[in-house]
């Protein structure tokens, strides 16, 4: 009987890929594009942590590069050092070698969304390089490496 507050940061709207339902997608022109420094990430976990919550979510677009994940890296060290927050991130499909990378940095969850459980549809809403058995393999990827 307790309730238990969860942050969320959406720390970025950059994002690669094009999914057509999707308000950050890479087409989508009329918006002004942006990413948090790590210091400003920090001061708001720090605010959560100093508030009572749990966790906190770091969400953002879709972004391969190694400079991203360095930068995602160095982020969870501090939020987990400096804090004591739990950390979960969404930030769409990656490489195996990413997810394992993030875990030891010391992200605990993950939220891979899949929007529906039909491919076909699922084909509606992604552009051709998403397909459904690609989530399906990622979403396996991130079970075995042991997220949540």
């Amino acid at each position: 009987d307790k309730v238990h507050y969860r942050g969320l940061l959406e720390f970025s709207n950059i994002c690669k890929s094009d999914c057509f339902y999707c308000g950050i997608r890479k087409s989508y022109k009329l918006q002004n594009r942006y990413l948090l420094d790590e210091d400003t990430i920090l001061e708001t976990a720090k605010w959560s942590a100093e508030r009572g919550y749990g966790s906190i979510m770091l969400q953002s677009g879709e972004v391969q590069t190694k400079k991203r994940l360095d930068f995602l890296c160095r982020v969870i060290r501090r939020i987990v050092d400096e804090t004591g927050l739990g950390v979960s991130l969404s930030v769409g499909e990656l490489p195996d070698e990413y997810y394992e990378r993030l875990k030891q940095a010391g992200a605990k969850r993950y939220l891979l969304r899949i929007e529906t459980s039909n491919p076909e549809l699922f084909k509606c809403f992604h552009p051709p390089e998403q397909t459904f058995e690609s989530r399906l393999d990622r979403l396996r990827a991130l079970k075995r490496i042991g997220y949540q």
